[in-house]
């Protein structure tokens, strides 16, 4: 497979460029991406065989799902049971940005939330008109990919297509926020600090076991 890197203006991502790497993901691709933290990989969750294959390129384990990217804040209540007041707080406060949020699904599954103003990211899921699953572009265990050489570096002839928007503004992975328990559990703390989300709940977090991207 030979990976196809499309190069895009960060602030003004081409609609053409972002149509083109759409067309793949559409068609069961794998595709490389940019938020303002760190560069990520997703798919369309109706092709479980490349959700597969995003944990098997990653050496992910399957205990850990994958986060869902929409294009903004107000789409998640599509997508769960019920957004808890501690949810809704971090929600207007955080998203669109650096903070992964957990919730309740449909079925009592949890599913994490990731919604970046990221232009390039959003620009391709208002192309696709559905969410993307995925995860952050990286091997698991190494470091996030901050441009996209790094990802290159990790799944270079593995993955369908790239968009290079040049280096992230962030460069930190997101922090992750458990809201289906009570208080809030600290899953990952990332570019946003835990003491900021806590002093936001009035409540001191959970904190739980060490996540990797």
């Amino acid at each position: 497979m030979k990976t196809l890197v499309l190069r895009v203006d960060p602030a003004k991502p081409p609609a053409e460029l972002l149509a083109q790497a759409a067309a793949l993901v559409e068609r069961g691709g794998i595709v490389a991406f940019p938020t303002e933290t760190v560069y990520g990989i997703g798919c369309l969750p109706e092709f479980p065989a490349t959700v597969e294959r995003i944990y098997a390129l990653k050496g992910r384990g399957f205990d850990k799902p994958l986060a869902v990217y929409l294009a903004e804040p107000g789409a998640i209540a599509e997508h769960v049971a019920r957004v808890p007041d501690a949810a809704h707080r971090l929600i207007d406060r955080y998203l669109p940005g650096p903070l992964t949020v957990i919730l309740e699904g449909p079925s009592g599954d949890k599913i994490g939330f990731r919604v970046s103003p990221d232009p390039t990211l959003t620009g391709l899921l208002h192309v696709l008109g559905k969410p993307l699953v995925g995860t952050s572009a990286n091997l698991s265990g190494r470091s996030s990919s901050r441009d996209a050489q790094e990802v290159l570096g990790a799944f270079d002839g593995r993955i369908e297509v790239v968009l290079d928007a040049g280096r992230t503004l962030v460069g930190t992975d997101s922090t992750v926020v458990d809201c289906t328990t009570s208080p809030p559990t600290l899953v990952r703390e990332g570019a946003v600090a835990a003491d900021e989300i806590a002093a936001l709940l009035s409540a001191r977090l959970r904190r739980g076991p060490l996540r990797r991207a």
